[in-house]
């Protein structure tokens, strides 16, 4: 769950293996409803050369209205997430980047 009840970005997000491989799903903030974005393959990344153990991920999501690729780190006990988003459609929005903190609820 993501710390700020207020974020306009992600609201939860969901980290799973599937067949060696880290799954996530995101459930972004929406008014007057969640929106779940899907779930996707992602790619785990290890804090050292030969590690085992994961402590980052990547994912790339393709909305109707935007392009989304995340980068994710554990810092402690916290997930921290940026997410890069490219607009898709005619709206002339700037392309960002946003950061969000999550927890285990």
């Amino acid at each position: 769950m993501n710390y700020n009840k207020n974020s306009t970005g992600i609201s939860r997000v969901e980290i799973d293996d599937w067949e060696g491989l880290p799954t996530v799903r995101i459930t972004g903030a929406g008014c007057p409803d969640p929106i779940d974005w899907g779930m996707v393959a992602g790619t785990a990344f290890a804090a050292v050369v030969g590690g085992k153990r994961a402590a980052g991920f990547t994912a790339s999501f393709e909305l109707v209205f935007a392009h989304v690729l995340l980068t994710g780190r554990l810092d402690q006990r916290r997930l921290v997430i940026d997410a890069y988003s490219t607009f898709l459609d005619s709206s002339g929005r700037a392309s960002y980047c946003q950061r969000d903190s999550f927890y285990l609820p």
